[in-house]
């Protein structure tokens, strides 16, 4: 397995599991992202050189809080890939690159029907706060 910081060359890969993942977006928006977003680390694990999943963490930075958190956003393996344990050593370099540049806080949202991801969380020192996520879109 070979996790790193996922670059430009990892678009065509990340594309790919982002759209297995059913999340909407085109190339194009995720290299523009990925060059000028700062506030995001993007993680991506290769098995047999293929891009077999991927983390992405959001900078968070609040005047309401004197601490910097990171919010894991989204953690995904390729079907034929889970079970061996590259969700756990994705989120686990995320920690250690966001700890590198000085962030210790971090949250994690999944969906409350998500069983086998709350698992790998509490697994990897995650608490359940009891906080209630609410989503709204403008139109």
């Amino acid at each position: 397995m070979n996790i790193r910081i996922a670059g430009l060359d990892d678009i065509g890969s990340l594309y790919e599991l982002n759209k297995l993942f059913d999340n909407e977006t085109t190339v194009q928006d995720m290299k523009k992202t990925l060059i000028t977003n700062d506030r995001e680390i993007v993680c991506i694990a290769y098995m047999d050189n293929i891009g077999a999943g991927y983390c992405t963490g959001l900078i968070v930075k609040s005047i309401c809080y004197n601490k910097i958190r990171l919010d894991v956003e989204s953690l995904f393996i390729r079907e034929e890939y889970r079970k061996k344990g590259i969700g756990e050593e994705l989120v686990k370099f995320l920690e250690k690159e966001a700890s590198a540049r000085g962030i210790k806080h971090f949250h994690i949202f999944t969906n409350r029907n998500n069983i086998k991801a709350q698992a790998l969380y509490k697994k990897l020192g995650y608490a359940d706060t009891g906080e209630f996520l609410l989503d709204k879109t403008l139109e």
